[in-house]
């Protein structure tokens, strides 16, 4: 019998500040639900010590995704984003974080940004539409 890694990866899609994206995430575990999200420059790969840690996702739902333009997510086919400079904003971020719970169903979850730690939007505890 071959060996699977617990991690699920696939596409979801999200209109962030007015934009869809096809966004590459990957998933793993059961229990309290908490995202884990890289910083600007990176990718999911980051996370993977998470979702493969047998003890964090016999309690925990893990869920990484990657930001637009970057990882397996790929620029938005709506926009020209060629001619625009990138520029990953605070307010993209957080709306970035609120689109991707409430596409999951998650009313509250923990959150796990790669570049400090604020409350996950919904938590009760930080920013919260």
């Amino acid at each position: 019998m071959p060996k699977y890694d617990p991690i699920a990866g696939k596409y979801i899609y999200l209109t962030v500040q007015g934009i869809e994206y096809r966004i590459y995430m990957e998933e793993s575990g059961k229990g309290i639900p908490i995202i884990c999200q890289h910083a600007g420059g990176s990718q999911t790969l980051e996370w993977r010590f998470m979702l493969n840690d047998p003890e964090i996702i016999s309690k925990y739902h893990v869920v990484s995704a990657d930001l637009p333009y970057h990882g397996k997510s790929m620029p938005p086919d709506s926009v020209e984003w060629w001619k625009e400079d990138y520029k990953l904003t605070k307010s993209f971020f957080m709306d970035f974080q609120i689109e991707l719970s409430r596409a999951l169903g998650w009313k509250n979850h923990l959150s796990r940004p790669e570049f400090g730690g604020f409350p996950g939007p919904g938590s009760g505890l930080g920013p919260s539409r």
